[in-house]
This record gives C-alpha cells, sequence and structure tokens, in this order.
C-alpha cells in the first residue's frame, strides 16, 4: 500500500481530532516569577489552559477522513 503525503496528513489530522476528544484541554506555557517579600521568598506560577471546541474536533476528524478516502486519487 503506497501511503502519500495526503493519506499520511489525514492520518494525523483523524488521530489528532480523536485524541482531541478524549484530551480537549491543551496546557501551555508555565510562567514563574518570585518574588522577595522581607527576608522570605514567594514563587508565583501562571498556568494557562486552552480548550479546543468539540466542534473543531469533528471538522479534524471529517477532514483527516476525507484526506484518507480520496488522498489516492489522481486528477
Amino acid at each position: 500500500m503506497n501511503l502519500g503525503f495526503r493519506r499520511v496528513a489525514g492520518i494525523v489530522l483523524l488521530a489528532a481530532g480523536i485524541w482531541l476528544l478524549y484530551r480537549p484541554n491543551i496546557p501551555t506555557h508555565t510562567k514563574k516569577s518570585e518574588v522577595h517579600i522581607g527576608s522570605t521568598y514567594a514563587v508565583i506560577e501562571t498556568r494557562r489552559v486552552v480548550s479546543v471546541p468539540k466542534t473543531a474536533n469533528w471538522i479534524l476528524i471529517a477532514c483527516g477522513g476525507l484526506l484518507i478516502v480520496l488522498g489516492g486519487r489522481r486528477s
């Protein structure tokens, strides 16, 4: 079976869409700051979580499926 670029891209999109259905929250970079209060130190961590909407997941799955099915056709 010859896997072309379109089919590989379709498999990646399909896998990403399915994975994001089960894990819709993506953590991003953590920012750490040190604060000096008198003779003590305080570390402040800021984390951000990005939520991917389910509509985007279904669009990824549909596009991946189309690329897998139509990826082998030549025009």
